[in-house]
């Protein structure tokens, strides 16, 4: 983690202090001549974490580290970021970063295995982005290369803040260890500061191959490339596409100049998709769609010929279809809101399978499938007819069932019960991708340049979560005035930064694009994929190894539900890289000979049980105390419960074999608290509906099947025919009044009492009673009427937990005002305001509060 420590003095304004991340800097600063004569250099150099950016004119607290800290994996880039904050009015003229090699005993990272850039600001004059942390102002985004900014003058500090940012690269073959050197700056020729540099490389390497597919568009077509680079050659496309390779990306299209032919595109399409396919940090690209993208028997016809061609090129180590997928693009983009283009995805979807049996059986009649080892060639013919066919929109039931790779906005999976539906149509088609630009926006991750850099970073470890295997970004490189603006201000109309993830090299001499921070953050955040991607592998290992299903997901879903919930993440930097190093943590015990596998944790009231696996011939404990193993598989599993009565609850677990001993902590979380059990008069009367259909009651133990004190609910549909839109406009529900636990210390008000301000999920368990499954909503709602839906999800019939976390994700102002939780659920059948629902019959049994550890 990086710490904030300062070398330097600080002499800030006291209001800019206490109010440090809000607080405008002195103006005119960088007017003065405190740098002139022989004024003594006076700047603080501070260190933050590569996920902030750090505003060039605000005021921050500098009273931390100045370390430079790194953990990574072999094979891995990583950054982190200095900042040189100019004191008492000084002017820095000019500075300059020298960095040493790094070394651990006798193993050394070359310095040449370090890059150092400078932060470029761009001018923001319109917040669009909802994100309240970043306004109007200079943002940190373009990272120009250190020794391009010492020739053009630009090492110098303009405004209160300069942030200077520094990677490092690890080989395969790195050793793993601690790595120490320096980051030397020297200001003006006079004064010289020594930042240290900590890299701590851990003992796995991630692949060269991507695991996470990705399409991001490079336009040339209608000027923007000529307007980035004037220069629109193939030339150009291609370095642009190689620098996105560099970021673990890949550009959509493999570019193809215009030959005129339809032969001599397939020619030519084939001969760079074969490059491509080999090249391990492609992941995907689409089809050309000059000769191939309509529904017409022509088009059929053509991509037929397209597909034949690239199966001939195929081999089983190098197969074309294994990266190749249909995009249609402007066509039918985005169908939901363009409405125009829905009619034509089915006979798009048609004459795509059409294309790819007519290539299957024109390849089968010449015998060419005869040619090949009979495995590969039954392999072959299952990769023609699966070309993932992508379609920037929700599931829509009107499309033909199975046969589209739904791409949807991160948004649109914020709830479990959309995030079914598309798992099911990813089982049937077997991908799954999605995609933003305009939006969404905060609190949901996004790419703009007023939003936080950490969203872009947690992305995929959303991806993993959900099963989500790509990500579509619509143009890296748009610009709607001259190229140089760019660097100066970001005017764009609908998003800032939205459509660039790149700054034209022209400007600085640069033959190809020059980077920015939003890249670097997305190439991290394809690289930690990586690391999820290694523990499923190992999670396979293990679950040979102790002859039951060993889940990767199970594994990281507490470290997941600590960083994000329903897409929304928490953009705590400092928790972010704790739970990092937990993941790493995780590979660590997975692949030792101890074979630790932490299970996951269960819950019940405020009981919580571990469930874990070790190799056998291991002593172990948990919390000082001995626990004895059953046998699994070739090792042992065991389980320890502990009540939940502290701020934070762990298992502290020790394995010991031979004097040897290894510690794990899994934490449970925050204290856990059994508000209601429903067993007294005064809880059930703060359950109300919100209409004289919904009836409320208690009920003991031996009064229903379910033998647990509970109370009661019925709802009764309100369908009148004759008034339809009353009909659609009630949603019954009913409510549980709340109140502050810190207003209510000596328990004299009958509301369900939780510390809103500490908590981080409630947990409902209910019983579905009606017969059938049925829809329902969990909201909270403030004093003021503001409402957050918190989860949307089917209950089943019987007994259903309903837990609703990452409330302390939510930067939620009002949480503090909530009145009341809420279970929403439908008055029509469906929804369709057509047919009433019968009665909805539940029992409320026990309401769970967790709290923030």
């Amino acid at each position: 983690m990086m710490k904030k420590r300062k070398i330097g003095l600080v002499s800030l304004p006291l209001a800019c202090l206490l109010f440090a991340t809000g607080c405008d800097f002195l103006s005119g600063l960088g007017s003065h001549e405190g740098g002139a004569g022989n004024a003594e250099p006076d700047v603080t150099i501070w260190s933050a974490y590569a996920t902030e950016k750090i505003m060039r004119d605000k005021s921050y607290d500098m009273s931390g580290g100045s370390d430079l800290n790194y953990d990574m994996a072999k094979n891995e880039v990583e950054g982190a970021q200095f900042i040189i904050t100019p004191n008492n009015d000084y002017k820095v003229n000019s500075f300059t970063v020298e960095v040493s090699d790094l070394k651990s005993g006798s193993n050394v990272i070359k310095k040449d295995a370090i890059s150092v850039y400078l932060e470029k600001y761009v001018r923001i004059d319109k917040q669009i982005n909802n994100n309240k942390a970043y306004g109007i102002g200079y943002t940190p985004d373009p990272l120009l290369p250190f020794d391009i900014a010492e020739e053009y003058g630009e090492n110098k500090v303009e405004g209160a803040n300069q942030g200077v940012y520094i990677t490092v690269q690890t080989d395969k073959d790195t050793p793993a260890g601690l790595y120490t050197g320096t980051c030397t700056v020297n200001i003006d020729g006079k004064k010289t500061y020594e930042v240290a540099m900590n890299v701590n490389v851990w003992d796995f390497a991630i692949s060269d191959e991507v695991h996470t597919r990705s399409l991001f568009d490079i336009w040339i077509a209608n000027g923007y490339m000529m307007n980035y680079e004037l220069d629109a050659s193939v030339e150009m496309f291609d370095k642009y596409s190689a620098a996105l390779n560099e970021y673990r990306l890949s550009a959509t299209s493999l570019f193809i100049e215009d030959s005129g032919s339809l032969e001599q595109t397939i020619t030519d399409f084939v001969e760079k998709a074969v490059e491509a396919t080999k090249n391990p940090k492609v992941s995907a690209f689409k089809f050309p769609l000059q000769y191939f993208e309509g529904y017409t028997e022509e088009f059929t016809a053509n991509r037929t010929k397209l597909f034949k061609a690239c199966a001939k090129a195929s081999t089983p180590e190098n197969c074309i279809f294994d990266k190749m997928v249909a995009y249609f693009g402007a066509l039918i983009d985005e169908p939901n809101v363009d409405t125009s283009r829905k009619p034509l995805v089915n006979p798009l979807i048609n004459s795509l399978n059409e294309s790819e049996e007519r290539a299957i059986a024109e390849l089968e009649e010449e015998g060419f499938f005869d040619t090949l080892d009979p495995e590969y060639a039954t392999y072959l013919k299952e990769k023609i007819r699966t070309i993932p066919n992508i379609l920037t929109a929700p599931y829509d039931p009107d499309y033909i069932d199975g046969e589209l790779t739904y791409c949807p906005i991160f948004e649109e999976l914020k709830t479990e019960e959309a995030r079914q539906i598309h798992a099911d149509q990813r089982e049937k088609n077997g991908e799954l991708w999605w995609y933003g630009c305009v939006g969404p926006c905060y609190p949901y991750p996004t790419y703009h340049l007023d939003d936080h850099l950490l969203g872009a970073r947690v992305l995929n470890w959303m991806a993993y979560d959900y099963g989500i295997d790509g990500n579509l970004y619509w143009c890296v490189n748009e610009v709607d005035t001259h190229k140089t603006s760019l660097w100066d201000v970001c005017n764009y109309e609908f998003m800032n930064g939205d459509g660039y993830l790149f700054y034209p090299g022209i400007n600085y001499g640069v033959d190809g694009p020059i980077g920015s921070m939003r890249l670097q953050t997305i190439r991290d955040g394809n690289e930690d994929y990586e690391y999820l991607y290694e523990l499923g592998r190992l999670a396979e290992g293990l679950s040979e190894y102790y002859g039951e299903e060993i889940s990767a997901s199970e594994m990281l879903q507490p470290i997941f539900t600590n960083m994000f919930t329903n897409v929304k993440y928490n953009t705590n930097n400092a928790n972010f890289y704790s739970l990092r190093k937990e993941i790493a943590g995780l590979m660590a015990s997975c692949s030792g000979e101890e074979k630790f596998v932490s299970k996951g944790i269960d819950y019940a009231g405020d009981k919580a049980t571990v469930h874990f696996n070790v190799a056998d011939g291991y002593e172990v404990t948990v919390n000082g105390q001995t626990v004895k193993g059953d046998v699994c598989g070739q090792g042992k599993t065991y389980s320890y419960t502990i009540t939940m009565d502290k701020a934070s609850n762990d298992f502290a677990i020790t394995l010991t074999k031979d004097d040897v001993v290894k510690s794990y902590t899994v934490n449970a979380g925050g204290k856990t608290v059994v508000v209601s059990a429903f067993d007294k008069e005064s809880d059930v009367a703060a359950v109300k509906g919100n209409g004289d259909n919904i009836t409320v009651e208690q009920v003991s133990a031996n009064e229903w099947s379910g033998n647990e004190s509970a109370a009661k609910i019925e709802i009764t549909s309100t369908f009148d025919p004759s008034d339809p839109l009353a009909t659609l406009a009630y949603r019954p529900e009913f409510s549980i009044k709340v109140s502050d636990i810190a207003l209510d210390l000596n328990n004299k008000v009958s509301d369900i009492a939780l510390d809103l301000n500490n908590l981080a999920a409630v947990k409902v368990r209910l019983y579905n009673d009606t017969g059938r499954q049925i829809h329902v909503s969990f909201l909270m709602r403030t004093s003021k009427g503001l409402e957050n839906e918190l989860l949307s999800t089917t209950l089943d019939i019987g007994w259903n937990t309903l837990v609703m976390d990452g409330i302390d994700k939510l930067n939620w102002s009002e949480l503090l005002s909530v009145s009341r939780i809420i279970f929403r659920f439908d008055n029509t059948e469906n929804g369709d305001n057509q047919v009433a629902m019968p009665v909805q019959k539940l029992y409320l049994s026990e309401i769970i509060a967790s709290y923030a550890k």
